[in-house]
């Protein structure tokens, strides 16, 4: 019995990546808010880490336009960007975890942005629909 691969049509996939796309634009934004929320906290204030979200919302936000118009290398500039960012966020949350006085609002806020952006990295690392919308193959 021969096996039939089914490969979808070029219109089907890139309809399908870029709502995978969406998805992963609209996880980012949701880390970048709780990140936002965890530095205006008044106990912990933190300027810098402001800074760096408001980057992190602009930057993601130049990198996944050339993604969605079919660029190459954007798949890959974001995969390292947002590794980076997910780096740090594992760094920052691990440092507050041994401070003595341990926020746990802020702490979780932290935390879940670091798993929205590593999830984030992890879907476009693995997904064939945005490989393929990438490739244009």
């Amino acid at each position: 019995m021969s096996r039939h691969h089914h490969r979808r049509h070029e219109p089907e996939v890139v309809r399908t990546a870029r709502w995978i796309l969406a998805g992963i634009f609209l996880l980012l934004c949701a880390a970048d808010a709780v990140c936002y929320y965890y530095s205006s906290n008044p106990l912990v204030s933190d300027p810098v880490i402001r800074g760096h979200v408001i980057v992190s919302l602009l930057w993601t936000t130049v990198f996944l336009i050339p993604l969605w118009m079919r660029r190459v290398w954007a798949r890959y500039v974001l995969i390292l960007f947002l590794g980076y960012i997910a780096l740090s966020t594992c760094v920052l949350a691990s440092m507050m975890i041994f401070s003595p006085d341990i926020l746990v609002g802020p702490l979780m806020a932290f935390g879940s942005g670091f798993v929205a952006y590593f999830s984030g990295v992890m879907i476009l690392i693995f997904s064939h629909d945005i490989g393929r919308l990438a490739n244009r193959t």
